[in-house]
């Protein structure tokens, strides 16, 4: 892969954010001179102040002013993951094609536009961007996080197209690539647990695979993964256990995930909004025991 490409998708764990949920990570980009708006908004995004961003974007844009391409396309970035992080996934859309339109070569702004294609459940997208990504950078061949997480974007992709053996091909790529990595073992689980084509399901392989990745390195997102696992195995109190150690890892956010999955299929949490009470337990458990994956399908 060209330097250029590597640096752009140094991507650490956002795939977590993708595959069973996780944090969310803001990649720079630099523009040329920045005004104070960019900079405003640069730090808006580091921040997490994604409405602050917009406004100062809105600003940058409007503005009558001769602008370079490059800053104009920066600014179409930082609106674009600021609305990603509001969950205004079509207009973010909309921001990092105009970027893509004025900086074509730019890997960043397709990387972007990748993780909101598949939020919005986009495969061709996904796939044409890859392939992009994959000409310009000459292939995903080195054992880096930034190679590898590619052929994860490339099996979402593949799993909404309900591919599912070329879903596991890729991120069977990936782990030859970097075999110890956590993401890579849990995507992989999860792909084995919730995939909607039960005769693909592999739980007990899917389960071996989420506890090696709590081996390297636990966390809610793997957890959340060997929950799923269990829940297709048939183990609902080990898939119960899964859940409330996820929850203890990811905090209030998880929770309040989890929560909003449950009343979006119909179990009842009551007043329990961001607390961790007995109806909550109690919606955990009657989704389990109903063979629900919480978080599939997001």
């Amino acid at each position: 892969m060209k330097p250029l490409l590597a640096r752009s998708l140094a991507l650490s764990l956002i795939v977590a954010a993708l595959w069973a949920g996780g944090g969310f990570f803001v990649q720079p980009v630099r523009a040329e001179q920045p005004g104070r708006e960019i900079n405003r908004g640069m730090k808006a995004l580091q921040e997490q102040r994604w409405s602050d961003a917009v406004t100062d974007m809105d600003t940058v844009l409007k503005a009558d002013n001769d602008q370079s391409d490059l800053n104009r396309a920066t600014a179409l970035w930082i609106r674009a993951t600021a609305f990603h992080g509001l969950k205004s996934y079509a207009l973010a859309f909309d921001d990092i094609s105009a970027a893509i339109g004025l900086l074509s070569d730019n890997p960043a702004f397709r990387e972007l536009r990748i993780r909101i294609a598949l939020r919005l459940k986009n495969a061709d997208a996904v796939l044409e961007d890859i392939a992009k990504l994959e000409k310009e950078g000459g292939g995903f061949k080195s054992a880096t996080l930034s190679d590898a997480v590619i052929y994860i974007f490339r099996a979402q992709a593949f799993a909404l197209k309900k591919q599912y053996a070329d879903a596991e091909e890729s991120l069977d790529r990936a782990i030859r690539l970097i075999p110890g990595q956590p993401v890579f073992l849990y995507s992989k689980a999860w792909l084995l647990a919730t995939a909607e084509d039960k005769a693909f399901r592999r739980p007990g392989e899917a389960i071996d695979l989420a506890r090696k990745a709590a081996e390297v390195r636990d966390s809610a997102a793997v957890q959340n993964a060997l929950a799923a696992a269990y829940v297709a195995a048939g183990r609902a109190d080990e898939a119960f256990a899964a859940y409330q150690r996820a929850i203890e890892m990811g905090g209030r956010d998880r929770l309040q995930r989890y929560q909003s999955y449950l009343a979006e299929h119909g179990f009842d949490i009551g007043d329990e909004a961001g607390r961790f009470g007995p109806k909550t337990k109690f919606a955990i458990a009657e989704c389990v025991a109903a063979g629900c994956q919480l978080l599939a399908g997001e």
